[in-house]
């Protein structure tokens, strides 16, 4: 074996030197690959049979038959295709290994999208059904615009998702100033949640809500003016009035006793900018 590593060792040291001493010369090279492809040195080769070269100019003996001249040209190509073969192959491996990467993330982002179906899917079969649990909060939201309670009432139909619908009272008070315009709020969400640790204590949230909101009450929507004893409209919202909204409340629920928990997080919705407080179970 010894043997072997030291004849294996010389072959790879000359073979360095030589590529080595290959990449120096890869101008001449190129020279050489353009002389022989143009068809000069056929032109050359024929001159020199007919004898109008001087006898002086140097020239490989090799030349002076054809067939040297066309083994020279093959091998001149063949080192210049291995060359251009290795650059292609190099662009080759790195090219696949970026499509082996975008194939994996491809692969990794169908594998997540699988999971999530057959988690929905599973969560209403027969079996899954059975580990629906009720969940109720209440809680009050305050922000710019406006601000009232809201109660939700839903399925847990795992330990990361519940749906179920919702219901709240909104006061719009800096968009009616210096009117009061208070509306029923009805809709459906969606909850997400991200445990932290393993008693469960901790966890995010994030609920997503669509819905929409009826008018109910307007205080003070007039004014008098004193001086002609005229009412005059304040604000255009009337009882009946209704809009579309959406929001959106991450938070944390923090577990304060069993199944007791405090939601708190902030608001992000249609008429409401702020925050949100309250308890569930």
């Amino acid at each position: 074996m010894e043997d072997r590593y030291d004849k294996v060792s010389r072959v790879l040291t000359v073979l360095e030197e030589a590529v080595s001493e290959y990449e120096k010369c890869r101008d001449e090279l190129d020279i050489l690959d353009g002389y022989m492809s143009s068809g000069q040195w056929k032109e050359d080769f024929e001159a020199d049979e007919a004898g109008l070269i001087p006898v002086g100019v140097t020239r490989k003996p090799h030349w002076s038959a054809s067939g040297g001249v066309i083994c020279f040209f093959c091998r001149l190509q063949l080192n210049l295709c291995r060359t251009k073969y290795g650059r292609m192959k190099r662009i080759l491996f790195f090219t696949m290994v970026l499509l082996m990467g975008f194939s994996a993330s491809a692969q990794t982002m169908a594998d997540d999208a699988r999971s999530w179906a057959e988690g929905w899917k599973y969560a209403f079969s027969q079996e899954g059904r059975q580990n629906w649990k009720p969940e109720f909060t209440a809680r009050w939201s305050t922000g710019f615009f406006t601000t009232g309670p809201e109660f939700t009432g839903g399925v847990r139909i795992d330990d990361k998702r519940t749906f179920g619908l919702l219901v709240g009272r909104g006061e719009l008070y800096l968009d009616a100033y210096p009117a009061e315009v208070y509306s029923i709020d009805t809709g459906v969400y969606m909850r997400r949640y991200f445990h932290l640790g393993q008693r469960d204590i901790f966890a995010f949230y994030s609920d997503a809500a669509i819905g929409a909101s009826w008018v109910y009450k307007v205080d003070g929507k007039y004014r008098v003016d004193y001086q002609t004893g005229e009412q005059i409209e304040v604000v255009g919202y009337n009882p009946g009035d209704r809009w579309f909204f959406a929001a959106w409340e991450p938070g944390v629920r923090i577990r304060i006793w069993r199944n007791f928990h405090l939601f708190l997080g902030p608001t992000v919705a249609t008429r409401c900018v702020g925050f949100h407080l309250g308890a569930g179970f």
